[in-house]
């Protein structure tokens, strides 16, 4: 078996029968934080830029500003998903589920377990054909991976923001 390495939060249990992957939330970190700040300035601009647009009588140039509010979407979901989600991949003698829940803030702190915030993907593990580490991008020379489940002729990928983010390092996706 594969040692988990230092400081990783991903959480493994192992059964008879079962499989469990846990990924608890990030937390904020410089990283989440100094994407979200540029992500606040980025949205700020846009909305201070198609305002301008609209009072000028631009409508057709106020259009031209979506793409630019869909990207300051992007960013704003991507600072802050990491800090807010948890994540769990589970495999069982019948079934498979690929979970995630974003926390739902309360009184001040960030609590799971409602339901409301949880987007699921299961099925029968029967209809499993593999899984596999891919590499979805490569970001400053360094390579970006997920775990790919293939079920029939469907394909999940998973680690970091459900089915996408995959930004944990190759050392943890071993583990």
């Amino acid at each position: 078996p594969v040692r988990k390495p230092a400081g990783s939060r991903v959480q493994l249990d192992r059964t008879p029968g079962k499989l469990d992957i846990e990924i608890p939330p990030e937390g904020l970190s410089g990283a989440n934080i100094g994407t979200g700040l540029f992500a606040l300035a980025w949205n700020a601009f846009v909305a201070f830029w198609t305002v301008s647009a609209i009072a000028s009588g631009g409508i057709l140039f106020a259009l031209f500003s979506a793409p630019f509010w869909f990207a300051g979407y992007q960013l704003a979901g991507q600072a802050f998903a990491g800090a807010l989600t948890h994540e769990r991949f589970a495999i069982g003698r019948s079934k498979w589920r690929i979970s995630q829940e974003l926390a739902v803030l309360k009184n001040g702190s960030a609590k799971f377990g409602s339901g409301k915030n949880a987007k699921q993907l299961e099925g029968q593990t029967d209809d499993l054909t593999g899984a596999r580490m891919v590499t979805t991008m490569i970001v400053n020379g360094v390579p970006r991976t997920a775990v790919e489940v293939v079920e029939g002729v469907r394909k999940f990928r998973w680690v970091g923001v459900l089915l996408c983010r995959a930004f944990v390092p190759n050392v943890e996706l071993r583990f």
